[in-house]
């Protein structure tokens, strides 16, 4: 017995230490989608302050979990609240912000820049109406023409100089004579009737163009408009979108401009480039990640230089006791070309 309690002791001791040990202390973050900061596709995390962050957990021997948050708002509550060990995205170190919050060294040099459409001369031709208007005038010219062409042909079918009587063919020679007003005017219609539609079609012609040449008049005004931005003090009687609660939504209501919000860069610029704001006011980091990669549809330029210059960095509890680690990696990886590698990887450019 006591042979076999030695022994049993001895096996236990060598399975213990012979068990691999895990050190690796587990720390929470939240996050929110914030291209190209933070990309979230279900439960895969990318994104410049995700890598970034991930160099240092694996610096500090660390593991992490992640708790994603609803928006902005939500993402600075969990640390302010302590609800997590750190909020990972592009979050502006403020002042007002810094009495709520630790925040790590920086991680990266931002700004505000105002962005508008692109609306040459040109472009305004095509831009003037959307896809949908374009293709409702369209489909509704075509079913006018169709139709005053079909009526021409029942009323001039019997003069076959110039109208054959059967359908296709005299159908064809009725549109043909339309399109042309009338063989380029060599040749009119021979009954009243016929007159008078070739008459309405030059009208509904006149009316369509009229209404086009319209709003493109108005387009270029609203163009020349735009093009007279230069500053953020020229926003004040033009429709306005930032990201709500960021640095542009405070920075706009500190001037007294009234903005409209959004939850995501996505849901901002859609509204820019479908027209129903004037311009949009957001970090300059986006931006040219937006230009860079080709997201934007339509012919994206900013007005005026940078503004509202800030720093961003990781945000932490009061409590945190993880903020003198997360320094000391940062530097490091300053220092070895690391950062400036994720820098390069994510804005093609280098810092």
């Amino acid at each position: 017995m006591k042979y076999f309690s030695r022994s049993t002791l001895a096996f236990s001791l060598l399975i213990l230490f012979a068990a691999p040990q895990s050190n690796a202390q587990e720390v929470t973050i939240s996050t929110v989608h914030r291209e190209p900061f933070v990309f979230m596709d279900e439960d895969r995390f990318s994104g410049f302050s995700i890598d970034l962050w991930e160099y240092i957990v694996a610096d500090n021997n660390w593991s992490y979990a992640v708790a994603p948050a609803g928006d902005y708002v939500e993402l600075l509550r969990s640390a302010r609240e302590g609800v997590v060990d750190a909020a990972v995205a592009d979050i502006a170190i403020t002042p007002e912000r810094e009495e709520l919050m630790v925040f790590s060294d920086p991680i990266f040099e931002g700004g505000l820049q105002i962005v508008v459409v692109d609306k040459s001369s040109w472009g305004l031709l095509f831009d003037a109406l959307t896809l949908e208007q374009g293709v409702a005038l369209l489909v509704l010219l075509l079913g006018v023409f169709l139709t005053l062409g079909f009526m021409m042909w029942l009323s001039e079918r019997h003069d076959h100089r110039r109208i054959r009587s059967t359908v296709v063919p005299g159908l064809g020679d009725a549109l043909w004579w339309m399109a042309t007003l009338g063989g380029f005017g060599r040749a009119l219609p021979v009954t009243l009737f016929g007159r008078f539609i070739l008459m309405l079609w030059m009208f509904v012609v006149t009316v369509c163009l009229a209404l086009y040449v319209s709003v493109v008049m108005t387009s270029l005004g609203s163009s020349d408009a735009l093009r007279s931005i230069g500053s953020y003090h020229d926003l004040s009687n033009k429709k306005v979108g930032v990201i709500k609660n960021s640095i542009a939504d405070a920075f706009m209501r500190d001037q007294q401009i009234e903005v409209l919000t959004y939850r995501t860069a996505e849901d901002l610029f859609f509204d820019l480039e479908m027209d129903f704001i004037d311009a949009a006011v957001h970090n300059v980091p986006t931006i040219r990640y937006f230009k860079e990669h080709e997201i934007f549809t339509r012919d994206i330029m900013t007005a005026g230089p940078v503004f509202e210059r800030d720093l961003y960095g990781f945000a932490l509890p009061q409590s945190t006791l993880y903020v003198e680690q997360i320094n000391k990696s940062l530097a490091k990886l300053r220092a070895d070309g690391t950062y400036d590698a994720l820098y390069r990887k994510w804005f093609g450019f280098s810092n």
